[in-house]
């Protein structure tokens, strides 16, 4: 097998990162570059560090850039007359982002920019489950009527069509045209670790992703910390405004609930079960991420679902259950069909037939329950009582791992693990709440803004992204 002879230059973290990652039955390193006099004619780990005029002499297939000045570095190279494609330029996303700032300041310049007498918005909703594209859309301003044309699209469709003047997205969506304006929102304040700090990155996706984002909603600075720490970029791009999703949490409406669910509902107590999304990005199957059992729709060893139908209908609650497509299919529905006086399987097409959204029905509920949903830092804005149900916690800490830790810290309610607490617990949370003091604390160090406007404040953000493109 032929060895490749490379150079790397560099002789920071990005080289560190790249000697861990490098297979040496591949690869002979004939030594190391750097702008830096005082490491040149050293060594580092045992190589040479040589001038960059002294890179001609060598005889290398290929120099890898290890460095966050990559675009100055291949730059500088090319000027030395290397061939641009025995150049690699490890840390790709600082580099192509370069690039693309270039193309765009260049093909502004040299084109005609098309005209239209009203600029086009895109709002991009993945689903109804908590899309804060779609609470965008449910509460669009007057100004903003009177002067854009708002879309409310899919993904798919706004990769067909992007003769938008701004997007808005919620899934790192991939926005082809650098003319259009982009605007990440996201879907959630992450407790789980997620992009780069997960064996699940999707190193293209990002690239796209960071080199063409303009705007990201964030809801704090500790958001904007624990994103930027996932999906690296400027800093200067995050915007705290707060989640628009979240605005649909504060509006109570007793005529939908009846309208969905019933005019029984009016006299219970409602329960929102709404675990994690489990699915597993590697898998091309229906493999869920964790090691919890799907015996039972909780998770636990021993279930016994009339005996919780009975609890339910004697304490005239009403449960209602939103699991994933993926999860759906793990339990069995049917089992649940002679109960629907007190337990309600809610499912995405229930949403788009009724064009809600999942978090206005949250809204009416006494009771959240969940796993490691970033929901529950949602609620917090209307200190809903939260109770928890991490069975296979040891598996999430030891695999995906979470972006707070104590577990038990940043979660601010009961931790359950059989029928018997989870009975217990809710009659109690529902009776003697002896965690709004925590939750409050939560939300502080969560929410910058602890009220409905968030989607007045990211409507102004768009309404001037716009007049300031209009003026260039």
């Amino acid at each position: 097998m032929k060895k490749y002879k490379i150079m790397i230059f560099g002789t920071g973290k990005a080289f560190k990162e790249i000697m861990q990652s490098l297979d040496f039955n591949k690869v002979e390193i004939l030594g190391l570059v750097d702008n830096d006099s005082k490491k040149q004619n050293k060594k580092i780990n045992n190589y040479n560090v040589y001038s960059p005029l002294e890179i001609k002499k060598l005889n290398f297939d290929y120099i890898l850039i290890a460095s966050q000045f990559s675009y100055e570095i291949y730059s500088q190279l090319r000027n030395m007359d290397i061939s641009h494609d025995r150049i690699i330029p490890i840390l790709h996303g600082g580099f192509t982002q370069k690039l693309n700032i270039k193309y765009k300041e260049f093909m502004n310049n040299i084109t005609i920019t098309k005209q239209r007498k009203i600029p086009r918005i895109a709002l991009c909703k993945e689903n109804n489950s908590g899309s804060s594209s779609f609470a965008l859309y449910k509460k669009i301003p007057n100004y903003i009527k009177e002067k854009y044309e708002v879309d409310l699209v899919t993904g798919e469709e706004i990769e067909v069509d992007m003769d938008y003047d701004l997007v808005c997205c919620t899934h790192l969506s991939r926005i082809k045209n650098p003319r259009v304006i982009n605007v990440e929102l996201w879907h959630g304040f992450p407790l789980k670790k997620i992009g780069i700090r997960t064996d699940q990155f999707d190193y293209i996706k990002h690239e796209n992703f960071k080199s063409n984002v303009d705007v990201i909603i964030s809801y704090s600075e500790l958001y904007s910390n624990i994103f930027n720490a996932a999906y690296p970029n400027e800093y200067y791009k995050y915007e705290i405004c707060g989640m628009p999703r979240n605005d649909l949490l504060f509006n109570k409406n007793e005529e939908l609930m009846v309208k969905l669910f019933g005019k029984e509902i009016s006299n219970k107590k409602v329960i929102f079960y709404l675990p994690t999304y489990r699915k597993n990005k590697h898998s091309n199957n229906d493999n869920l991420e964790g090691d919890r059992k799907w015996s039972n729709i909780f998770g636990f060893e021993d279930f016994n679902l009339e005996l919780f139908v009975t609890f339910l209908r004697k304490n005239n609650l009403m449960f209602l259950c939103k699991l994933h497509p993926i999860e759906k299919n793990k339990l069995d529905k049917e089992s649940f069909r002679a109960y629907s006086d007190v337990i309600l399987l809610i499912e995405e097409e229930m949403l788009e037939k009724n064009e809600i959204d999942l978090y206005e029905i949250l809204a009416n509920v006494d009771l959240l329950i969940t796993d490691y949903s970033s929901v529950y830092f949602d609620v917090l804005l209307i200190d809903m009582p939260i109770m928890f149900i991490p069975t296979d916690i040891d598996y999430y800490k030891e695999n995906r791992g979470f972006n707070f830790e104590p577990y038990e810290f940043w979660t601010p309610g009961p931790k359950v693990y059989t029928e018997k607490e989870l009975i217990n617990s809710i009659l109690k949370i529902l009776d003697n709440d002896e965690y709004k003091e925590k939750r409050s604390e939560i939300c502080s160090i969560i929410h910058t803004y602890n009220d409905d406007k968030a989607c007045e404040r990211v409507w102004s953000k768009v309404g001037q992204l716009l007049e300031r493109n209009n003026m260039r």
